[in-house]
């Protein structure tokens, strides 16, 4: 007589395939990147683009005929996204903040304001204005510049809270009160690992570079401009001009090796934390 609740054994395969099918962790989703991508139609215009890093599920957040939206920028939990605008033909920027509900907050009143960056706490936002870099809360408040910059730009946050820029060629970093200021490295484009153990940037002529987080043991690592690092430091994002005066972006590891375009007519990748 069969014990009543027992399990023939003709069904142990299929039911040990389905425990550990519920036990085996779900894939990770690969990665997502916002990126300016332009759209050449009559006029041409460039809108934001979200993207995985394996090329899949786009989406596009802003696109309107005749406008340019570029420079984006992810806020550190990822949920906020800084980028600039344009609607009259780049006679004037301003820099907004797109909520994760999709809600827009201009917070800049200059004339030529772009470029925004994070700092790593979320409480600042580093701008390039006429001016030079700026300061403001992701509100629009307490909006002011960093002294000492003037014909700055590519505002960067470097290891310790301190604000990175390009200026006579270098790239520098100072407080955000524009005292203690150092040159790193000669170049343009500075961004910082997570864990500010390593720096990459733009070359004086071009190129993408790598080096320590104070600069030093610099070494081009592949054609190109604008790096990015993944947000565990194990690849970089970036843009080149190629076949057609085009853009396009592309992704690598941090040594340079595996590199592959992922989106033409497309720059200024930024991935999501």
């Amino acid at each position: 007589m069969p014990i009543v609740g027992a399990v023939s054994t003709r069904h142990l395969p299929v039911l040990l395939l389905a425990a550990l099918a519920a036990a085996a962790p779900a894939a990770a989703a690969a990665p997502r990147l916002a990126v300016t991508q332009v759209r050449c139609a009559t006029p041409c215009s460039t809108g934001i683009t979200t993207l995985a890093s394996d090329g899949g599920a786009r989406r596009v957040l802003t696109r309107r005929t005749g406008w340019e939206d570029g420079d984006p920028a992810w806020s550190p939990d990822g949920r906020r996204l800084a980028f600039t605008r344009s609607k009259d033909g780049r006679r004037s920027f301003e820099v907004l903040v797109r909520s994760a509900t999709g809600r827009l907050r201009r917070i800049t009143r200059g004339r030529f304001d772009e470029r925004p960056a994070w700092s790593a706490d979320g409480r600042w936002i580093a701008y390039q204005a006429t001016t030079g870099i700026r300061l403001v809360r992701p509100d629009g408040s307490g909006d002011r510049g960093v002294p000492g910059t003037q014909g700055a730009a590519w505002p960067a946050w470097a290891p310790g809270g301190r604000i990175a820029f390009t200026q006579g060629g270098y790239v520098r970093t100072a407080r955000t009160d524009g005292t203690g200021r150092r040159r790193v490295v000669r170049g343009r484009e500075p961004d910082w690992s997570r864990d500010g153990s390593r720096l990459a940037y733009t070359g004086p002529d071009g190129g993408v570079f790598v080096a320590s987080g104070d600069g030093r043991g610099a070494r081009m690592v592949h054609r190109g401009m604008q790096p990015d690092w993944s947000p565990d430091g194990s690849a970089l994002a970036f843009t080149r001009w190629g076949a057609g005066n085009r853009f396009s972006v592309w992704t690598m590891e941090a040594d340079g090796s595996a590199a592959r375009r992922l989106l033409a007519d497309a720059r200024d990748a930024d991935w999501q934390p």
